[in-house]
């Protein structure tokens, strides 16, 4: 198996290619939403946000990680709503919501860098976490307070007692992978 550019991927299990998207894509969420932070008006990284997002929903329902499936989702969902100017965020993001999202990006990651033997029942243990963290994300979009929002921000790390290691996968897999995910693409976003 090659890729577009005859690099071999045989060697990458779909389980790696999708830790390396998510690499790169938490690398944009983080980058754009701390833009955000530092200036509220500078909504030209959005578009880039909701493919970041939406290119790591796709990539997780390929690996079935259907979690990392519904946070991607839900935040793909909150970035729309900022570039439409509709709903709760039709004012922008504010601060906690920045926050809310960053604590997204570092669940994903977590999730991701997890070695697949033992994933379920990693998940299982952080189950109330996950669940309060995707409340909150909802919330976002929603409009409604957000519960138990200092908890959520001040969770400490899950523990992870069994990493993957780490395996390099060359960007053109990739890109290849974040461009062809087997879903149809999105239409473009009005920004009227």
């Amino acid at each position: 198996v090659t890729n577009i550019n005859g690099g071999d991927l045989s060697n990458f299990s779909m389980m790696d290619l999708f830790r390396s998207e998510v690499e790169l894509h938490a690398g944009t969420l983080n980058d754009g939403l701390l833009a955000l932070e530092n200036d509220s008006t500078a909504l030209d990284n959005i578009e880039g946000l909701m493919r970041a997002a939406h290119s790591i929903k796709g990539g997780a329902r390929i690996v079935e990680l259907d979690v990392v499936v519904k946070l991607a989702h839900t935040m793909e969902d909150c970035f729309v709503a900022l570039q439409k100017g509709e709903g709760a965020l039709k004012s922008g993001l504010k601060p906690e919501h920045i926050d809310i999202l960053l604590k997204g990006v570092d669940m994903i990651t977590q999730i991701s860098e997890f070695s697949g033997e033992g994933l379920d029942e990693w998940i299982s243990e952080h189950q109330e976490s996950i669940d309060a963290l995707l409340e909150a994300l909802s919330s976002i979009l929603s409009g409604n307070k957000i519960k138990n929002l200092a908890s959520i921000l001040s969770s400490p790390e899950p523990n992870r007692e069994t990493e993957s290691e780490s395996v390099s996968v060359p960007p053109a897999a990739v890109e290849e992978l974040s461009s062809d995910h087997g879903l149809p693409e999105d239409p473009p976003v009005s920004t009227e």
